[in-house]
Order: structure tokens, then sequence, then C-alpha cells
């Protein structure tokens, strides 16, 4: 299991991808293609679903920004399989099912569960931030991906976390 991924390390994988050369990124893309080809695969999949072409490649961009992140911080290198990240998104889609049926609590509340087991908060918030970030400075998005990067970020942190 790894560890809480520290903040210095989500900025300098942040830092890293973001404050680099255009080369050096595709680098780091292909690094993360040849170390965990299935969640490569997985992440690919899901952006064929986004229907606006603009916001595809975000999806793939945060997958790479968490495996770098928990690499600086350790992880060990181990592959990620397709059916450890099926398991792991049928989890959090379930749980995520679970929190919109449940209305009549409050949000913290119904999360609760959701943070309890979940030692990559730092690292998700930290993506979930550049997400609205982007949503607030163009808000005429068509469709919301906001969700499908929660699923599938949270369910690459689980298997990458080693949960």
């Amino acid at each position: 299991m790894l560890t809480t991924v520290p903040l210095s390390a989500i900025e300098d994988a942040w830092h890293e991808l973001y404050d680099t050369t255009e080369e050096r990124a595709q680098e780091l893309f292909s690094e993360f293609v040849r170390e965990q080809p299935d969640a490569a695969a997985y992440l690919a999949c899901a952006e064929e679903e986004i229907n606006v072409l603009d916001d595809r490649g975000f999806l793939m961009l945060y997958g790479v920004w968490a495996w770098l992140a928990c690499k600086l911080n350790g992880h060990d290198g181990t592959r990620i399989t397709a059916t450890a990240l099926a398991a792991a998104a049928e989890r959090n889609h379930a749980d995520m099912m679970r929190m919109q049926e449940d209305r009549s609590r409050q949000v913290m509340d119904a999360s609760a569960q959701f943070r309890a087991d979940f030692r990559q908060l730092p690292l998700l918030g930290a993506i979930l931030h550049d997400v609205m970030e982007g949503q607030m400075e163009s808000q005429s998005r068509q469709d919301d991906i906001t969700g499908m990067i929660v699923l599938c970020v949270k369910s690459l942190l689980d298997c990458l976390d080693g949960t």
C-alpha cells in the first residue's frame, strides 16, 4: 500500500507535466502507457465517451498526473490490471449512486464512508481543483465530464494505492 501522497509530490508531478516541454510531456505519457497499459487503455476508453472533442485529453492528463505523483511518492510500479480497474470503477460507481440516492442527508455525511478509507484525498482534491478551475473559466461546456473524471481518477488511485 502506498502512503498518502504528500503535497510536495503532487506539486512536483504537476510541474513536471505542465512546466515542461511538449517532448518531455510526451515522454511521461509514453512511460505511463508502458508501465500501466491497462490503466492507459481504461482512460482512453473513457475518453471516447466524451462528446465534446475539446474536452478529450484531460482525463488521460489527470491519470498521468496521478500516476506520476504516486511514482514520485514511491509507488513500486506494480502493473494495474484491467480486472482491478473494473472492480474499483464498479465500487466507486456504486458509491456515487448511493450518495445521489441519499439526498435526505447532508452531502458531507453521505460522503463520510467515501473519505474514511481513502488515503489519496489530497491528490484527488488537487485534480478536482484543477477540473473546477477550468470549468469556471469556460462556462460554456456542453457536457459535464467532472463526474467521469472523479470516477475514473478515483478508480485509478484506488488501484495505484493497492486498495
